[in-house]
């Protein structure tokens, strides 16, 4: 039967991969994704019509420089020729081939013999792909390759038509807006495999439970059974609607397909007695379990399990793992199933002897709109009045993207780039403008990055620089300010030879200098007096704060001391306002301006000194005869050597904080007393973006998930910073390198230290994921963002009401279900309302 096509409602940009894949040629239109549902018969020649579906997917896609520099590869994969800029033709196959871009019946497949890939052409082909720099290929993805090029290798002309197909798959996979990744590689396996495991479990329990009975190999079983669909255990027909419905839909389509596969053998697997019964069983021949009259029906369940109730549960376990991830150190899991691994993801207080503090942003919450809206405010005002030209502009915008604890800057080439876990760059800007990802790496070759000194946004206030130096970048490339105003003088050969280590190498090594004096103006004058005099304007008030004081003395009677660089004015007025003004009383030892660039230096010798903040007006600070730290008395200085002696030589220390290199990395890695650290880190507003583009709410989806997987529904609220998600470039791909760096040195991470009070004694996954996901209300979002339009902008994402009944029929798929809908009643966004009313229709 001719698949039928359906009339798209738009001929805009595709906005997610729910939507369907839509080419127009002239005022003919074709639906791909109708046209994989109905199934491809299997005499068409598929070349023409993956051909097309790239090309529609690439021009639907092309505004992103990452983009553009990908489509300039794969045109160059078709050409052979070298890496150009992309255009049109380029971009279109009918330009290459004037016939792949017409589908027609009377074009059949001809009859032709399998190719084979052997060792040595599979390590080229993965080699080039490699070389590529869009795709990452190892050990763990290297099966899904060498299967789907099985598949297409018969199909396909050439060897440059093999790679684009495969380039193009690959790099759409690992986007890092991809929420639905399923192919394993990089530090990703773990999470897909706990993924794809979680997803089974919930549309599946009996099979899944019989698995894990076998204990079968977690990594061996998962990853057999996301090969089947294109394992000879599936005839040749599906193998190429397989790739057909990965092209048109995304590698999730091998979820769905699984899934299908695996209801109709539920039965058979679950009578199975031994795990070599199950293997056999997926092994046997493919008339066997599918007769060839029965090949379109099984296709229909394959399409009917791929829809969009199952995208957005898929996308929703998906998240949830990653907040896993992010909130343990788990990279020894892949191979533990999903029950192992519940005994090592918990956290408990009495495993240490001291707990260790810091203040800002760890015990003292800042309003961080508000404190990045009034530094960047004052800020980019301190340089228009420095510059005459700049005096009648508009106020700079806020960039989002900028926005990123972890991002490295070359002052020097007036670039910012992001890096994965793995050395790669994951993408780049010169200013505001996106880097292609080939000039990337060709401008910052792997040898040569260690050359660069690079700088490192590791705190939240320190957001503001990367947003002052992409200003001024883009306005002294428009010519808005010169050479001459900013002090820049290019010197000659012979100058720069003889003066070159006192002159700045380049004209943006200067707006630099501007952009970091401009964002220090808030914090060196007007700071701590507003903190000194008004503290609610900059801090918001937690009580739970204090109640995790409490319950760290009273009930895990574990004793405390506050190690900070703020200064003791900072540290009192700020502490007074987050805890009370008994709060030196919760600790035993209190230390200020440490230093800890140095403190933790194993050769640092600075001696602690004493800080009169009690008995005399002076303020002159004493250095201490003995190296022993008293309780009652404040200290400054030091060095962990001699606070070791007053901790316990062999004492177990939990610091917590929230700077990425003083307060995680180097107390973690230091040679005296390596301590256990716990990362507060709040930016993951972006794990919830994604439902933005679907059908059913943040809260909705997340509520019912919770009621599904751990039995007890709990409120859920997505807070949205100005900030942009630290651990993630987005809610798919790899780890960014400091995410990778943090999870990998601390041993818990949650967004405010609050959230662990919640337990009485041990925190477990079920609490501290819900911890990652349960983002409590900003309440001065709304305020400040109506007060602006030109800083930080709308934080607050759309929203939908609909019923769950598609999520709950896919638990039941065969019981009609009466699953109440949920309905979100929005409060009034006012600094008193926190909470969201629900409300339940029978």
């Amino acid at each position: 039967m001719a698949p039928t096509t359906t009339s798209p409602t738009r001929k805009g940009r595709r906005g997610s991969a729910t939507e369907d894949l839509v080419a127009w040629h002239g005022m003919s239109v074709k639906n791909f994704t109708a046209m994989v549902a109905s199934g491809l018969p299997a005499s068409l020649r598929r070349r023409a019509f993956w051909m097309d579906v790239i090309s529609t997917e690439l021009k639907t896609r092309s505004r992103t420089k990452m983009s553009q520099g990908f489509i300039s590869f794969v045109a160059s994969a078709s050409t052979g020729g070298p890496t150009a800029v992309p255009t049109q033709a380029m971009v279109a196959p009918a330009a290459i081939h004037p016939d792949a871009s017409v589908l027609s019946g009377r074009r059949l497949r001809q009859v032709r013999p399998s190719t084979l890939l052997d060792d040595k052409h599979m390590v080229e082909l993965v080699s080039e792909l490699k070389d590529s720099k869009f795709v990452l290929i190892d050990t763990t993805l290297a099966p899904f390759v060498l299967a789907m090029s099985s598949v297409l290798l018969p199909e396909l002309h050439a060897r440059s038509d093999l790679i684009k197909v495969l380039t193009f798959i690959l790099h759409r996979e690992q986007l890092p807006h991809n929420d639905r990744c399923i192919l394993p590689y990089g530090d990703t396996t773990p999470i897909v495999l706990d993924t794809f495991e979680s997803v089974l479990q919930t549309l599946n329990p009996k099979l899944h439970a019989k698995l894990t009975d076998w204990r079968l190999p977690r990594v061996e079983c998962l990853t057999t059974l996301l090969l089947l669909p294109l394992s000879p255990s599936f005839p040749a027909q599906l193998r190429l609607r397989a790739m057909d419905h990965i092209l048109v839909n995304g590698c999730v389509g091998l979820v769905s397909m699984v899934m299908a596969y695996l209801h109709r053998h539920t039965e058979r697997i679950v009578a199975c007695g031994t795990s070599d019964d199950f293997q056999s069983l997926c092994d046997e021949p493919t008339e066997t379990w599918l007769p060839p009259a029965q090949t379109d029906e099984f296709w229909k369940e394959c399409a009917d399990a791929h829809k969009s109730h199952f995208l957005h549960l898929y996308a929703q376990h998906a998240i949830q793992m990653r907040a896993k991830h992010m909130t343990f150190r788990s990279d020894s899991s892949a191979a533990k199933y999903l029950h192992e691994q519940r005994p090592s993801l918990q956290f408990a207080f009495r495993h240490y002897d001291w707990v260790g503090f810091n203040v800002d942003h760890t015990l003292a919450e800042f309003k961080t709109e508000h404190l990045l809206k009034t530094s960047f405010e004052r800020a980019y005002t301190k340089i228009q009045a420095a510059f005459l030209n700049l005096k009648t502009s508009g106020a700079p915008g806020w960039q989002p993207h900028l926005a990123h604890r972890g991002l490295a800057i070359d002052t020097v080439r007036g670039n910012f780039l992001f890096f994965g876990s793995n050395g790669d760059i994951l993408c780049g800007y010169h200013g505001s403008r996106e880097i292609p990802l080939h000039q990337l790496n060709w401008q910052y070759p792997l040898p040569r990055r260690a050359e660069t000194d690079w700088m490192i946004i590791h705190t939240v206030p320190e957001m503001i620089f990367p947003q002052l130096f992409a200003w001024l970048i883009d306005i002294y490339e428009h010519g808005a300010i010169t050479d001459e105003e900013i002090g820049y003088v290019r010197p000659h050969d012979e100058v720069l030879h003889e003066m070159e280590f006192i002159l700045p190498r380049s004209a943006y090594s200067v707006l630099s200098a501007i952009a970091f004096d401009a964002a220090t103006a808030y914090y060196a004058a007007d700071f701590l007096p507003t903190l000194l005099a008004t503290p609610e304007v900059l801090l918001r008030y937690n009580a739970n704060v204090r109640t995790t004081l409490e319950h760290i003395r009273s009930n895990a009677k574990k004793r405390m001391f506050l190690l900070t660089n703020s200064s003791w004015e900072h540290t009192n007025a700020v502490l007074q306002y987050s805890i009370g003004k008994d709060w030196v009383h919760f600790f035993d030892v209190i230390v200020t301006k440490s230093m800890p660039s140095v403190f933790f230096d194993a050769f640092n010798t600075q001696r602690f000194m004493e800080v009169p903040i009690v008995h005399s007006g002076s303020k002159s600070l004493a250095p201490l005869t003995t190296p022993m730290l008293e309780r009652g008395h404040v200290y400054a200085g030091g060095n962990i050597t001699e606070f070791m002696l007053t901790l316990g030589p062999k004492a177990k220390v939990c610091y917590i904080g929230d700077h990425l290199l003083h307060d995680i990395v180097l107390p973690a890695e230091n040679v005296v007393a390596p301590w256990a650290t716990v990362a507060i880190i709040g930016e993951s507003s972006l794990l919830f973006r994604y439902l933005d583009k679907g059908h059913v709410t943040a809260e909705q989806v997340q509520r019912f998930m919770w009621s599904v997987l751990f039995g007890t529904p709990k409120r859920v609220e997505a807070r949205c910073r100005p900030a942009g998600p630290f651990f993630y470039l987005d809610v798919g791909g790899v780890y960014s390198q400091w995410g990778k760096k943090i999870n990998a040195t601390s041993i818990l991470c949650v967004d405010s230290i609050s959230r662990l009070h919640e337990q009485h004694d041990t925190m477990s996954v079920d609490l501290l994921v819900q911890a990652r996901l349960n983002r409590r209300r900003d309440s001065v979002r709304t305020r400040a963002s109506a007060t602006t339009t030109t800083t930080l902008g709308p934080t607050t994402g759309a929203t939908a009401n609909t019923t769950l009944e598609k999520l709950a029929h896919l638990l039941h798929p065969n019981r009609v279900t009466g699953l109440a809908s949920f309905s979100t009643n929005q409060c009034s966004e006012t600094p008193g309302a926190t909470n969201r009313r629900h409300s339940t229709h029978a």
